[in-house]
């Protein structure tokens, strides 16, 4: 289910990688506010997630993000049925 579709959708934004210094990730959101991403221990010694992160910063993708926590929605753009309908 795309997060639009859930109950979810007013929790998640949406941003723009700005910066990458290892272990900052700044984002630029929608309405222009400058963000810091908290990263997991988990992602911090994953190199290939580094990789991702820098080759989107450099594609220029958007990427969802949890507004509350203010860290990387875990599956992209899409929740789990079972969450969305909680």
């Amino acid at each position: 289910m795309l997060i639009d579709d859930s109950n979810l959708k007013d929790e998640v934004g949406c941003g723009q990688i700005k910066d990458v210094s290892f272990p900052k990730i700044i984002i630029e959101t929608e309405d222009g506010e400058i963000l810091e991403l908290k990263v997991t221990k988990k992602q911090k010694r994953d190199p290939i997630f580094w990789k991702s992160i820098k080759d989107i910063w450099q594609a220029g993708i958007w990427i969802p993000f949890n507004k509350k926590l203010a860290n990387l929605m875990e599956y992209d753009w899409l929740v789990d049925n079972k969450l969305a309908m909680s």
